[in-house]
């Protein structure tokens, strides 16, 4: 056990001789939750995974997620990165962030767009959940965004005909589900000029029908230019 200990601390005098920006590529590389426990290290660790450019959250199955809501809405709000590559979360379990509260939606958005962060994936693979993900208008004037995924089973977009949309360098864009038809579709696909993948699934409700259940689904999928 005393070799062992030796060992982990040989390993870490070793990664604490690299300089900060080294590091913070390494921490960069794990999920935030992995990175901010690094804080404990010593001193110069605790403020380190601040940096990172990639901000991963995995939220496992079976478990009462509700203080990691808290938890990755603060890791969040801490960050000191001017860029942010990667933004994933992978909601495997029923969270706080998954319910109907507009206000907070828009505010964990808003938060993301703060540095520039340039590929944002947000998946649910639950298909029996009735929660939904509130997209506002303002992540469509992210200038950085050069991805998009949302996989959910309720995407609603706010998102008006004459919305002022600025996505200069999204090259890939996936919705998977909508439950409408945003109006300003068209304005969203020709202000984006650098467009090369277009992935949009729609869950729609028949509602001329006495069986309310009913539902359309349809997909557009289109590569280059010539799909839009």
């Amino acid at each position: 056990m005393k070799m062992n200990n030796n060992v982990i601390g040989l390993e870490l005098d070793m990664l604490s001789s690299l300089p900060d920006d080294i590091l913070t590529k390494i921490l960069s590389c794990l999920p935030i939750d992995s990175a901010a426990a690094t804080s404990v290290l010593s001193t110069r660790w605790r403020h380190l995974w601040t940096g990172v450019t990639s901000f991963v959250v995995l939220f496992e199955t079976g478990k009462d997620a509700t203080d990691d809501d808290i938890l990755f809405l603060q890791k969040l709000i801490k960050l000191t990165s001017l860029k942010l590559h990667i933004f994933h979360i992978d909601l495997k379990a029923a969270t706080n962030f998954l319910k109907p509260n507009i206000r907070d939606q828009m505010s964990f958005i808003r938060e993301l767009c703060r540095p520039d962060v340039e590929n944002i994936n947000i998946f649910c693979p639950d298909e029996n959940n009735g929660f939904f993900l509130w997209v506002p208008n303002f992540l469509f004037k992210t200038k950085s965004l050069v991805s998009l995924s949302l996989c959910f089973m309720n995407i609603r977009l706010d998102m008006l005909e004459n919305v002022d949309i600025q996505l200069p360098n999204l090259k890939k864009l996936h919705l998977n589900h909508l439950s409408h038809i945003p109006p300003g579709l068209e304005t969203l696909c020709r202000c984006s000029p650098v467009l090369e993948v277009l992935d949009l699934k729609f869950i729609l409700m028949d509602h001329s029908t006495i069986n309310t259940d009913f539902v359309y689904v349809a997909n557009i999928f289109g590569v280059g230019n010539y799909a839009l």
